[in-house]
């Protein structure tokens, strides 16, 4: 137990009172909360609140949505009976929404109301229309079907309306999937995201918001409604006597030790995994065949005498090639490895063609040896570590493990008990909990009576994890030492007798870890293994190759590569953020001087730093004069690529070590600084950076129990397009942890796949893109990982040239985000079976499906099986259909009527008779 928690468990046993206790911190009131639960004293607990008075509160919903939970619940209390109100006291000093603004409506089966009605009513109550409901708070309309998340409850909702105005069925579906349930439910209560407005309040208030000059993208009642609240709409949370805060408690003399409850009352709630992949028009795209070219735009043509959906193309010199929606599983966005503009291909497979195999004819050979060295490692002998308890050790962490920290120390566990040696990749986020993983594996090498070498890419983090692990291991007196340049030759040449005469127990260093040798190594650990080119990891692997080896990356790899490495070794993700660390929160707003002052000085205030993102080499030392003519005194640190190595380590430590307040750089510090002083971002210019890259460099900060700030500054609102202003909105946002932005996170593991390599191919990715790239190097380690004649080959690309009407169409679903993702699904799929699950999610999630769309999926069905058998075309003359096959022989169908729908089932029946 912890101070506060035996102060407050005596006062209660006293069978004192309490009405509101103020916390220091949410965490207090959760160690608070916890005595009250084990007392079955009735508590509520508010979440942490710390937003300003005008404030954009866009970052802040899900703290906002969980306080008006907590409200809505301590209004159902009579004031009689109302449970004690555990509030962190930055959310106790708040105003918040009266009784009557919180006022719920309820919707049952077989009500007679209008679908327009009911919508106005969610907008009014603060829900936001999207395209693909995820998260609390958001409404979608298909058709006649709306899928809501009311924020009170546990699900998402799909509610489906009749032509005459009658709610027809209420189903639960899950926001993973997007499948709905078989439960039927009779009546749902949906309270406000925000406020229960009549319309006339709801236009005032809004007017009132929109005729202020705020610096944000949206000023609307979302963003700013909680400030405009009049006198009667808002209330203070008070008692006539009993408050309290740790101070006003009585100090107990006694000593109690109580086991407590460590369950968080806090959901976690989990993002869907439908991707919505926003391909906008002037978007660079990469065919598989043709190359590097511009997106233009969804567009339907007339084409064989059949109306279709087509990707526009623009090719250099003005060429335009329209692809088949069907075939846009050909078509991948183009990211960059460096961020440069790319140049367009000629519309030809020539020139592209030779570019993509002088990449495959790379990627093979690193991919054999990858495969290599897996194999090699498998016929030698390894160090045979035990299983011992693990308890005392995860017990002085000073946190609870999660569910994914405790499974991979499982995992590698029984690796290092193997006879042969590991090779096992652990892939997890900075901050969620890999170096903990390390040092249970490190402990249970060195109580085995073996050495470990902790090998890093820089000396930054070098010393980082020698502080942490010298610390975590003092008191079982283990032997630890770092190496980094810094070293003197005669400290070195010491450590490397000591490291001979087996001395050392563990030592943490760069590269120069290399040059060491060792009594008894049996455990070899590589962080941030991505940074490590294919030659430095091979001396490692060479030097070592009896040993275990642990790397670990915190880039992700796309879910086919995983499957694909996971056949060469084995591996473990960490998935979950860690109990106590804060969300980072996000602002977006139009430079000014006036607030990037502010925002410096409130982060100095708290004795923290600052990094300053300002993506140009040129004009970056003028960046550095525009902020000292605002803070005179600033102390600021400018880097970019064009600083020598040397120099940048040097200067890092020295801002690690206080001096300078502001890192003003390029994005170079978007892969791997971790920082913990710092929790303050600012990027400058940031509708000109990708989502994944806004989104990483987001992640520099906040990565402790500290709140961490992150301002997008543009240079003009006004200026923003529309699709800027989508990407910055919606990482604005998704702040909360876990809830990036699924392109993001997507455009992630596409870097990961390229990253896993490990050597610098930036010349050769840039050249076709990462997601090619990352095909082709899953294509290669496949043909070597799947043995037995199982190589994956490369399928059989079919002309389809029917005069059919195949096409999703507006009527089943109107938005094009969530249509383009449908086609994406549906174009990659590989049999017959995806393509009936998808056309089953269509009719559950949008209703009964047209001939147009029932056509398309026939479309995609002809062309699979089509495919697998080598057929290389198939189109039709009214009703005369020819199949050309694989050995160019042509086969005459004909087809009952002219009709669509005969022409398709003629086809698909005649290529289903070939099993």
């Amino acid at each position: 137990m912890t101070k506060v928690q035996r102060d407050i468990y005596e006062f209660l046993v006293d069978k004192r009172e309490i009405d509101i206790f103020v916390s220091e911190d949410y965490q207090t009131g959760f160690e608070v909360k916890q005595v009250f639960d084990y007392l079955n004293i009735q508590a509520l607990l508010f979440p942490d609140f710390r937003a300003e008075k005008f404030d954009d509160l866009r970052s802040y919903k899900e703290e906002l949505f969980d306080i008006f939970i907590s409200l809505d619940k301590y209004y159902s209390f009579d004031k009689k009976n109302r449970p004690t109100l555990i509030i962190p006291k930055e959310s106790f000093k708040n105003n918040f929404p009266s009784k009557n603004l919180r006022k719920p409506f309820y919707i049952e089966f077989g009500d007679e109301l209008s679908l327009k009605v009911f919508v106005d009513n969610l907008k009014r109550f603060g829900y936001q229309d999207s395209g693909i409901v995820q998260n609390r708070g958001e409404f979608a309309i298909k058709n006649r079907i709306v899928d809501l998340f009311p924020i009170n409850l546990e699900h998402p909702f799909r509610i489906t309306f009749s032509e005459n105005s009658e709610v027809e069925e209420i189903r639960t579906y899950s926001q993973i999937s997007q499948m709905g349930t078989n439960e039927e439910i009779e009546k749902i209560e949906i309270y406000p995201a925000y406020f229960s407005f009549l319309e006339d309040r709801y236009l005032e208030i809004l007017e009132e918001i929109q005729d202020c000059e705020f610096n944000s993208i949206s000023p609307d009642i979302q963003s700013f409604g909680l400030w405009f609240l009049k006198e009667g709409e808002v209330q203070k949370l008070k008692s006539k006597n009993n408050i309290f805060n740790s101070e006003s408690i009585p100090e107990t003399l006694k000593f109690y030790d109580i086991e407590l409850e460590v369950k968080d009352k806090k959901q976690s709630y989990q993002k869907s995994d439908i991707l919505l992949d926003e391909l906008n028009s002037g978007d660079y795209i990469v065919h598989t065949e043709y190359g590097i070219g511009i997106f233009e735009k969804l567009s339907k043509e007339t084409i064989f005498g059949g109306v279709r959906d087509f990707i526009k193309i623009r090719y250099f010199d003005e060429n335009y090639l329209l692809l088949p929606i069907e075939k846009l599983n050909l078509l991948s966005s183009y990211i960059s490895a460096t961020g440069k503009i790319p140049k367009i291909d000629k519309l030809g497979k020539g020139g592209f063609f030779k570019k993509s195999e002088k990449v495959r004819e790379m990627l093979s050979v690193i991919a054999r040896y990858i495969a290599e060295i897996s194999a090699k490692r498998k016929l030698l002998q390894a160090p045979k570590i035990k299983k011992i308890d693990l308890k005392e050790l995860q017990e002085n962490a000073g946190f609870q493990y999660t569910k994914d920290q405790k499974n991979s120390i499982k995992i590698i566990g029984e690796n290092l008990n193997n006879s042969y040696p590991m090779d096992h990749l652990l892939i997890g986020d900075v901050g969620f909990g890999k170096t903990e993983v390390a040092i249970n594996t490190i402990f249970l090498a060195i109580q085995s009576g073996y050495q470990v070498a902790f090998v890093v890419p820089t000396t930054l983090l070098a010393k980082q994890h020698y502080t942490n692990l010298k610390k975590r291991f003092d008191k079982y007196k283990i032997d630890i030492t770092h190496i980094d340049k810094f070293v003197k030759p005669k400290m070195k040449r010491d450590l490397m007798k000591k490291s001979e005469n087996g001395d050392i127990q563990l030592i943490i260093g760069t590269h120069s870890i290399l040059d060491f040798k060792f009594k008894n190594l049996g455990f070899l650990i590589i962080d941030e293994e991505h940074k490590f080119g294919v030659k430095q990891k091979s001396r490692l692997q060479e030097n070592y190759a009896n040993i275990h080896l642990l790397s670990m990356s915190a880039t992700p790899i796309p879910r086919t590569l995983h499957q694909a490495i996971s056949k060469l070794k084995t591996i473990s993700k960490l998935d979950t953020p860690p109990k106590g660390r804060v969300a980072v929160k996000t602002f977006l707003k139009e430079y000014d001087e006036v607030v990037v002052k502010d925002v410096i000085l409130k982060e100095l205030k708290r004795d923290g730093q600052i990094f300053y993102i300002f993506n140009s080499i040129v004009d970056i030392e003028h960046k550095k004069i525009e902020l000292l003519n605002i803070l005179p005194h600033l102390k600021i640190l400018v880097l970019h690529s064009k600083v020598k190595p040397a120099v940048m380590e040097d200067e890092i430590l020295n801002f690690e070590n206080g001096k300078y307040d502001v890192l003003l750089s390029t994005t170079i510090i978007g892969a791997g600084i971790h920082i913990p002083n710092v929790n303050t971002i600012i990027i400058d210019g940031s509708d000109r950076f990708g989502v994944a890259d806004l989104h990483q460099l987001r992640g520099r900060v906040g990565r402790g129990e500290r709140e961490g700030y992150c301002f997008f500054f543009v240079e003009k609102m006004a200026k923003l397009t529309e699709n800027a202003s989508k990407r910055l909105i919606a990482l604005e946002e998704n702040s909360s942890l876990g809830s990036g932005s699924s392109l993001a996170m997507h455009d992630l593991e596409i870097r990961g796949g390229g990253n896993i390599v490990g050597e610098n191919q930036s010349g050769h990715i840039d050249d076709i893109g990462y997601s090619l790239y990352v095909q082709i190097l899953e294509e290669e380690l496949q043909k070597i990982a799947f043995k037995g004649g199982e190589n994956i080959q490369n399928e059989n690309s079919i002309e389809i040239q029917l005069s059919v009407e195949a096409y999703i169409s507006q009527k089943v679903i109107a938005d094009e985000r969530v249509k383009l993702e449908i086609y994406r699904r549906v174009t990659n799929s590989k049999n017959i079976n995806d393509v009936d699950f998808i056309e089953n999610e269509l009719k559950d999630r949008f209703g009964k499906i047209d001939v147009q769309t029932d056509q398309f999926l026939d479309l995609i069905r002809i062309r699979i099986i089509g495919e697998k058998l080598g057929i290389k075309s198939i189109s039709n003359i009214q009703k005369k259909i020819s199949i050309v096959g694989s050995d160019d022989k042509r086969i005459a169908l004909d087809s009952p009527t002219r009709d669509d729908d005969d022409i398709l089932i003629t086809i698909l029946d005649f290529l289903k008779s070939f099993g």
